[in-house]
Parts: C-alpha cells; sequence; structure tokens
C-alpha cells in the first residue's frame, strides 16, 4: 500500500520519501530514551541523512509481493 501511496503523493507534485521500515526500526531501535518524541526526531534525522528507499527496490519489492499472491492462488 505504501508504494501506491508514494505513486500517488508525488503525482500531485509532493515531496514525498520512501523509506524501509526495518531499517527505521534498527535505529531508532537503538536510541536510549523511546518515546514518540524522540522517536519523531529519529524519523527526522533519517530523512536529514537520506536514507530513503531506491526506485528499484520499490518496484523490486511489488513484483516479490505479486509473485507470493499469484503463488499463494495457484498452490
Amino acid at each position: 500500500m505504501s508504494i501506491s501511496m508514494y505513486k500517488e503523493l508525488r503525482s500531485f507534485g509532493l515531496p514525498v520519501i520512501c523509506v524501509d521500515a526495518s531499517h527505521m526500526a534498527a535505529a531508532l531501535s537503538a536510541r536510549i530514551n523511546k518515546n514518540d518524541k524522540n522517536d519523531a526526531k529519529g524519523i527526522a534525522q533519517m530523512m536529514r541523512v537520506g536514507r530513503s528507499v531506491s526506485k528499484i527496490s520499490c518496484q523490486i519489492k511489488v513484483a516479490l509481493g505479486s509473485r507470493r499472491a499469484i503463488n499463494s492462488i495457484v498452490l
């Protein structure tokens, strides 16, 4: 769902950054004081550093998800 949201928001000309949730979770779990405010600061810091997901990795994710869905129907 995130990829379709990303594409729609980009089509409206909005600045959108797609991140990998597992990378973000790993980076945030390393922080000492866990709360929503500090998580928001950590996410903002990651965006400033430029830890975004490439377009090709999004396309691979869509292809693998589609393959998994087809295999679950066929098998």
